[in-house]
């Protein structure tokens, strides 16, 4: 038998980490920061999904990714709206940074996972994420 109240929205994340460990996270237009990333599509392959959602945030294209193919981390939680959601994280590699600012994406920055952790402006799976790279 299924059971509706056991689904997740599972999504694929951009685990973007600089040399100082400082993770980067995405201001979208209402002001909260998060992982780069987005929800998977029904049979869409994890990284094309990856790939795609980053373009669609950030307008940085599939060719200036190194991505990861192995997940490194999987969190589940629960988003604003009450949706319990499964985040899959690739570490990956942002080649250039020149970005064109999106409604998801107005500003990509690094921070610190201390420094995360004092945020009230970002999504618990941020929050999750952070807690695990201290």
């Amino acid at each position: 038998m299924l059971r509706d109240d056991c689904f997740y929205r599972v999504s694929v994340k951009a685990l973007v980490v600089d040399d100082s460990g400082r993770i980067l996270l995405c201001r979208e237009d209402n002001g909260n920061w998060d992982i780069p990333g987005g929800g998977l599509d029904h049979n869409e392959d994890p990284i094309e999904g990856l790939k795609r959602e980053i373009y669609e945030e950030t307008r940085v294209p599939a060719e200036k990714l190194i991505i990861e193919l192995n997940p490194c981390y999987f969190i589940t939680t629960q988003n604003s709206s009450g949706v319990q959601i499964a985040n899959v994280f690739y570490r990956t590699q942002i080649l250039d940074f020149s970005f064109t600012p999106t409604p998801e994406c107005e500003e990509l920055k690094f921070f610190s996972p201390k420094e995360i952790l004092k945020m009230d402006n970002v999504f618990n799976n941020v929050t999750k994420i952070a807690k695990l790279l201290i």
